[in-house]
């Protein structure tokens, strides 16, 4: 059995022991229960066992007990060392064209689409689209510009050549004249297109879609009607009353009656008409909202809204308008930055045009999935986990796990870089209740060594 093999077993007899554990079954109970051999569940659970009888351990367990198969399972490893690379000639080979239907009402190509460099341990899909039509006019309304119905992902998206970008918010359409460097972030179900500009060379976007909170949720969210999704909706669009929407979520997860905590707020120091001022009116000051939180037994910042303004709900951003930084430093730099299109309602979206300094070592390591696409015409050096390097030529691409330590290397000149990183399971709230858990037993989280019961 290879090393990968071996760490994959010893991952599923953990987590099928960590799942026993919060079910409170022990080895024995799960072999009397699921009418396998205490030596079979043993072998599992210490990792010894072949992957066919791990699985089949796994859906018995599922179907005895209440839990979900994404609970229990694990995916296998699909990279190398933590990085996975796709060549520009495995990306060519993917290859597919879509019609859309032209002025002329007739059915011509539009997009040519071809994969990159993907994981699935990751929640980003990566694509390389080359704009077949062009337009006639640069007028968003064109019967040329074919638009999507907006998308379930969010989106961020680097631009090669002319390409125009188009996009609705509400009933009205707009387009913007992108070039090479250009990038954009669109909110999720915002319809939007692409169209090149250039007859002499077509032009290509790699449009990056990633899930974020919400696409970890979905197994809660299949649940919801209409009425609870109503509920639950707390639109920052309007501050105000999604603060009270907050609010009143809070309120009903402690079974809390308005008049209940309106006395609350009182208890706290608030006379009672500002009190219910407050309560009808959303407007507060900090020391009022710390009083409100103290009430729902909740931190201040679990009430605190973001508004999100019309420009935030698609960003274009120039790289004209973008200077470049230094990285690390401006004494010994190793290459150029520049910051591409930024949210702050996605703020683990981070993604950079990256140009390397010939014969320089540039060294990342951090929590994020980054994607890696070479649109420049010098080959770049990826090395990783000490001891792995593959050249990443014009066209490749590549997947880096979160806190693999990579870096990038050129050496025929100035490579160029489009470096997209977004968000995994590893958001900031997993992380800061990870942070409260006991010291001595953080390492138990990622595998389940112990009997705890």
């Amino acid at each position: 059995m290879d090393d990968i093999q071996s760490r994959y077993h010893r991952a599923l007899g953990a987590r099928i022991l960590a799942v026993a554990n919060d079910l409170k079954r022990t080895s024995d109970s799960l072999a009397k229960e699921l009418n396998f051999s205490l030596e079979t569940v043993n072998s599992v659970i210490s990792g010894e066992s072949d992957e066919k009888t791990a699985h089949e351990l796994i859906y018995a367990m599922v179907e005895k007990y209440p839990i979900s198969l994404p609970e229990i399972w694990i995916d296998k490893d699909d990279t190398d060392a933590g990085v996975k690379v796709m060549t520009s000639s495995e990306s060519r080979a993917s290859a597919r064209v879509f019609d859309r239907v032209d002025s002329d009402g007739l059915l011509t190509p539009y997009y040519e689409y071809r994969d990159t460099a993907m994981s699935r341990g990751a929640q980003y899909k990566p694509e390389w689209i080359r704009q077949l039509r062009i337009p006639k006019t640069m007028d968003p309304y064109d019967l040329d510009v074919v638009y999507n119905n907006g998308h379930a992902l969010h989106q961020t998206t680097f631009f090669v050549g002319e390409v125009n970008f188009y996009w609705q918010h509400g009933d009205v359409r707009y387009c913007a004249e992108l070039n090479t460097g250009d990038s954009n972030y669109i909110t999720p179900y915002v319809p939007h297109s692409f169209a090149s500009r250039s007859e002499k060379e077509l032009g290509l976007i790699i449009a990056v879609t990633f899930g974020a909170e919400v696409q970890r949720s979905l197994a809660d969210m299949n649940y919801l009607d209409e009425d609870a999704a109503v509920d639950l909706v707390a639109d920052p669009r309007i501050t105000q009353k999604a603060f009270l929407a907050r609010v009143r979520r809070w309120a009903q997860a402690e079974s809390l009656s308005f008049t209940q905590l309106t006395d609350r707020i009182i208890e706290g120091g608030i006379d009672e008409s500002r009190a219910r001022k407050l309560l009808d009116e959303g407007n507060y000051t900090v020391e009022e909202l710390d009083v409100i939180a103290q009430a729902l037994r909740i931190k201040p910042t679990d009430l605190q809204v973001t508004s999100l303004l019309e420009d935030e709900e698609v960003v274009v951003s120039r790289r004209i308008d973008q200077l470049p930084r230094s990285y690390p430093n401006e004494n010994t730099p190793t290459c150029e930055l520049r910051e591409l299109a930024r949210t702050r309602h996605q703020p683990l979206l981070k993604s950079f045009e990256v140009c390397t300094i010939p014969g320089a070592v540039t060294e990342f390591r951090h929590s994020l999935h980054e994607y890696i696409y070479n649109f420049g015409e010098i080959p770049v050096h990826l090395h990783w986990a000490s001891s792995y390097s593959q050249i990443l030529n014009p066209g490749d691409s590549a997947y880096v796990r979160p806190f693999v330590k990579h870096s990038f290397k050129s050496t025929e000149g100035t490579g160029s870089l489009l470096v997209v990183r977004t968000p995994g399971g590893l958001s900031e709230s997993v992380v800061a209740e990870f942070s409260t858990y006991q010291e001595n037993g953080r390492n138990r989280i990622i595998k389940e060594t112990t009997q705890w019961f």
